[in-house]
C-alpha cells in the first residue's frame, strides 16, 4: 500500500492540482481542481463543481491521476489511483467542507488580486466574473480516489513516504 506523507498533503491542499481523466476509448482530459483533499494516508477527496466532461470519464472508467507541483519548495508529484463518484452521504457532505475552508481562503485571495487589478479592467472583469460563477454554488458529487501509485516528476528524486 502507498501512503501518502505529510509533506504531500500539505502540497496537495496549498496548491491548484491537475487531475486527469480518460474516456473508455483513451481520449484524454485533463482539469485543474482547486477543491481537493487528502482525507487518509492513501485516500484524496475532490470536490466535484464544475465537471463535465471529467463526470462522464469517470463513469466510464475510473482510473486516474492527479498532478500537484509546488513552486515554493521545487516539488512536484503525480499520484494513480482508481476513482469513485459519491452523490450522497458523509463523504458528500465532507466534500461540500471542502468547498466552504477554500472558499474562506479564496476571499484572501480576491482580496489581493483585486489589489493588483487597479488600472486593468480585463483582469478586474476576470475576478469579478469567476466570483460571480461561485457565488451560491453547491457542489455535484464528491469524487472518492484511492491512491495506488505516487511518482516525484522532479527529475532525478524519488518519492519518499
Amino acid at each position: 500500500m502507498v501512503r501518502i506523507s505529510e509533506e504531500l498533503k500539505e502540497i496537495i491542499w496549498d496548491n491548484t492540482s491537475y487531475f486527469a481523466t480518460a474516456s473508455r476509448d483513451g481520449k484524454p482530459n485533463v482539469v485543474q481542481v482547486g477543491l481537493v483533499k487528502v482525507i487518509c494516508d492513501d485516500e484524496l477527496l475532490i470536490a466535484d463543481f464544475f465537471f463535465r466532461k471529467t463526470r462522464g470519464n469517470l463513469e466510464k472508467n475510473p482510473q486516474v491521476s492527479l498532478g500537484v507541483m509546488d513552486m515554493r519548495k521545487l516539488k512536484a508529484y503525480q499520484l494513480k489511483g482508481e476513482a469513485k463518484i459519491i452523490t450522497q452521504g458523509e463523504l458528500f457532505n465532507e466534500a461540500s467542507e471542502i468547498l466552504m475552508e477554500k472558499a474562506e481562503i479564496g476571499k484572501k485571495t480576491f482580496q489581493e488580486l483585486s489589489e493588483l487589478a487597479k488600472g486593468d479592467p480585463k483582469l478586474a472583469r476576470r475576478i469579478q466574473h469567476v466570483k460571480d460563477i461561485h457565488k451560491n454554488k453547491k457542489i455535484k458529487a464528491a469524487i472518492l480516489i484511492k491512491i495506488k501509485e505516487i511518482y516525484s516528476t522532479m527529475p532525478g528524486e524519488k518519492y519518499e513516504q
